[in-house]
């Protein structure tokens, strides 16, 4: 749905403009062993692309940007059949081609590469990954494609090369100089491939390409592999399918993990001391910035050293940090014992460090040390919540399940905390929200979310801390097709959707099912709010949401409120709005995201977002209206205001005896 005064689509661009500038735009796809007057014919005609290229150039600056983009479109379009033609040529060019050959192959690899430089909206080259999901927006698609089929190109000259230097090694003594220049090459051009798959989201190519690498390492002194890279190719295959989420764990054992966890004051309050850390959040982005926190977390554990908060350091380190510790300092930490269940449930794996590669249990490798396979979090006191980390990713198309993030946390400080009977946790994710309020103030939950990868990991969450019990379904449903007939009514409901607008699913940083919002970023929102209204008894919804033209929300909220549910309380407290302009999902994968985005964002007339948390009270009586009121607060960060979000409840009751004193 477009908001209020959105913008109309732009006129189209001139077909024949289009037309006219791809009319020469045929590229020749002839296989390596033609003749060479064909070579000939080839370099002339990929002389001609580059001059039609420069002048769809021109004609993209003289005329209106969407004639540009359009001529832009088909280049590209073009440009991936042609990519494609030589990808093939490649993975059929025989061992013993001749020179000339080869040469017309790489030229005319070339002229395309010169060609895409031309973009406007950036060299899909440059990209630094090719998209997992489609954009419906032509331009953006096109140009993810492009970027798709440059890197497969890439890749399969790569492994070319890679067998012509394997048949060289064959040839050569070992003993010899030229063999360690050979494997020298070897190992530059397992590196290489191993980046180009990792764009390509192939993690197992990846890690395949960075292990032949790792071989040659041992023997070969001038060249030296990203060992790093490697550790973070292990890390992510053993992310992919841990023990824990497919079968169920004995609740026994894990009742020692949680014991022996809090033992050693692995607890959010000391985490957040030793961190200096405001919020668990800081702790999100732990490849890149993390480097402050470690040096926090190390001077502390020095001050501390003969104290628990020496240990709370050391399990931030590994399952907030995703750092590789020593076995012998985990398996001292937890004990042997609880080190032996948690290698069994694969929360946690071995890893030999001098090569960065996963090890069975109890190998005896000298430097073998010991890594999370997921984040767990310390929760509100004595409560651990797992979760994937920010940068875990797959190959298969499976979804990670979101860490902690600044919504989830505010939630979880907003919703009052009266007793009740039956909550529901929708969107639920990791369980955090359902599961703090289990151990709080609600005698059952029900647990719903899309993914189920996130039900696996709420239905270990609850088990680990012993309530699993309390847990009346975990069901996995889709809230955009599917209502919740069936599950009977609740006294509070809690919702952390999808929120991040994403028209035309334009944004690689908003494509990932928990954080989609769809086009305006309230399709999930307003699905959960129309579902809960139908399921609500005279209780209360609470939901955290980044809402676009905050001034037009109470129109929107009651056009989904359901006219069944009896007369009803909405308040909307909100940050300070961002303008759209400025608003961008935190990852860019490529230069013409942002500018279509923008574009795409205005058509569909936001014009602003702003943090906002909104808390519904359903009373009694027959009368279907919904009372919705706007509340700002001062800052724009309105999610990090711990203290104001826990007062939250007392303020609504507060407006709610005053409005029903003055109906009176």
């Amino acid at each position: 749905m477009a908001f209020p005064m959105a913008r109309q689509p732009l006129g189209s661009a001139s077909a024949c403009l289009a037309t006219r500038g791809l009319c020469i735009l045929r590229l020749p796809c002839h296989s390596p062993g033609q003749k060479h007057r064909r070579h000939r014919r080839l370099e002339r005609r990929s002389q001609t692309l580059l001059l039609a290229s420069a002048s769809v150039a021109v004609a993209g600056r003289s005329t209106k940007k969407e004639a540009a983009s359009e001529v832009w479109t088909q280049i590209l379009q073009k440009s991936i059949q042609s990519l494609r033609q030589i990808t093939s040529d490649w993975e059929a060019l025989e061992a013993d081609a001749d020179a000339k050959t080869l040469e017309a192959l790489e030229r005319r690899e070339k002229g395309l590469r010169e060609l895409l430089k031309r973009c406007p909206w950036g060299d899909p080259a440059a990209t630094a990954s090719a998209p997992r999901h489609q954009s419906r927006d032509s331009l953006v698609a096109a140009h993810g494609l492009a970027t798709r089929a440059v890197l497969q190109c890439q890749e399969q000259k790569l492994q070319w090369q890679l067998h012509q230097n394997q048949k060289l090694a064959d040839q050569t003594d070992e003993r010899s100089e030229s063999a360690a220049d050979t494997k020298g090459r070897a190992l530059a051009i397992l590196s290489a491939l191993a980046l180009h798959r990792f764009r390509l989201f192939d993690i197992e190519g990846a890690h395949a390409a960075l292990t032949s690498a790792a071989d040659l390492q041992v023997s070969c002194e001038a060249s030296r592999l990203d060992f790093g890279l490697l550790e973070y190719s292990t890390k992510l295959l053993a992310a992919r399918s841990p023990a824990f989420l497919s079968k169920e764990q004995p609740d026994a054992e894990l009742a020692l993990v949680r014991k022996r966890l809090l033992e050693a004051s692995y607890t959010e309050s000391v985490v957040l001391e030793g961190s200096g850390a405001a919020c668990l959040t800081e702790f999100v982005l732990a490849r890149s910035g993390s480097a402050v926190l470690e040096e926090r977390l190390h001077a502390w554990q020095c001050e501390n050293s003969t104290t628990a908060c020496a240990t709370a350091a050391d399990l931030a380190r590994l399952f907030l940090l995703h750092r590789v510790l020593p076995i012998s300092r985990v398996a001292a930490i937890l004990g042997q014992d609880v080190y032996q269940i948690l290698i069994r449930q694969q929360v946690l794996h071995e890893i030999d460090l001098a090569t960065s590669r996963l090890l069975q249990p109890n190998s005896n490798i000298q430097e073998a040390c010991v890594f999370a396979t997921v984040a767990l979090w310390p929760v509100e006191g004595d409560l651990l919540v797992a979760t994937d980390y920010e940068s875990t990713c797959f190959s298969d198309g499976t979804e990670p399940v979101m860490y902690l993030s600044e919504d989830s946390l505010a939630l979880a400080a907003a919703a009052p905390r009266k007793p009740c009977q039956r909550l529901l946790d929708l969107c639920c994710g990791s369980g955090v929200q359902g599961i703090v309020a289990l151990q709080h103030y609600a005698a059952r939950a029900v647990f719903v979310d899309a993914n189920p990868r996130g039900l696996a990991f709420a239905r270990f969450n609850l088990a680990l801390n012993g309530l699993l019990g309390r847990c009346d379904g975990l069901v996995q449903r889709d809230l955009r097709f599917e209502g919740l007939d069936g599950h009977g009514l609740f006294d509070a409901i809690l919702v952390n959707p999808p929120f991040m607008p994403n028209p035309k699913n334009i944004a690689t940083g908003a494509s990932l099912l928990f954080g989609n919002g769809g086009d305006c970023g309230e399709e999930v929102l307003s699905a959960a709010v129309h579902a809960a209204s139908r399921h609500l008894t005279e209780g209360y919804l609470v939901a955290v949401s980044k809402v676009p033209n905050i001034q037009h929300f109470p129109a929107r909220l009651q056009s989904w409120w359901s006219e069944t549910c009896p007369s009803s309380w909405a308040w909307v407290f909100h940050g300070a709005a961002t303008p759209a302009r400025e608003y961008m999902p935190t990852s860019i994968s490529s230069g013409v995201e942002p500018a279509r985005y923008q574009e795409a964002l205005s058509e569909q007339g936001i014009e602003d977002l702003s943090q906002a948390v909104l808390v519904v009270s359903v009373g009694s009586g027959d009368a279907s209206v919904l009372d919705v009121r706007l509340t700002e607060t001062a800052s724009p960060k309105l999610w990090l205001q711990t203290p104001f979000l826990r007062s939250l409840p007392a303020i609504v009751e507060a407006a709610q005896i005053q409005k029903s004193a003055s109906s009176a």
